[in-house]
């Protein structure tokens, strides 16, 4: 079972013991976070319930895990030609959620204490970086030789 629930202005699929960074909370660490804002509710074999807007009788409850600050980003604006540069940043506060159970219409799917990974992105290796510079090379046209003269 899954739904797709609003929280500060974005949509999320979420399912029991998933995690979700939303935009910060007034909440304390370890409090209970419950929104019915459902807009979708998958029930599993076809059973699907769409909102207009939100799905009624439906509601989804997590727990605040953490608060913390995003990734820095840099914001840096140019000008060509004209001496204009500019160079300003951010960093977002969020708040980390697992979600502990899903209810829509008597259906209830509730957290069984295994929490699943946040999707990571994924790291480069050394192996994969040598059979990219092995590609390269490979695939690169040979440069042509010419006569020298003397």
């Amino acid at each position: 079972m899954y739904a797709i629930i609003e929280c500060g202005n974005h949509q999320f699929k979420v399912e029991p013991d998933t995690l979700i960074e939303v935009n910060r909370l007034d909440l304390e660490e370890g409090a209970q976070y419950l929104t019915d804002k459902v807009l979708l509710v998958d029930q599993g074999e076809g059973k699907v319930a769409v909102g207009a807007p939100y799905v009624a009788n439906s509601k989804v409850t997590a727990r605040v895990v953490e608060h913390y600050r995003g990734k820095k980003i840099v914001v840096f604006k140019m000008k060509r030609r004209k001496n204009y540069k500019r160079t300003r940043g951010h960093r977002s506060e969020l708040t980390r959620l697992v979600i502990e159970s899903i209810e829509s219409q008597g259906a209830k799917a509730v957290s069984d204490g295994k929490r699943k990974a946040a999707p990571v992105p994924r790291k480069k290796s050394a192996e994969g970086d040598k059979l990219k510079a092995e590609k390269k090379a490979a695939d690169s046209p040979k440069p042509k030789k010419t006569a020298r003269k003397a």
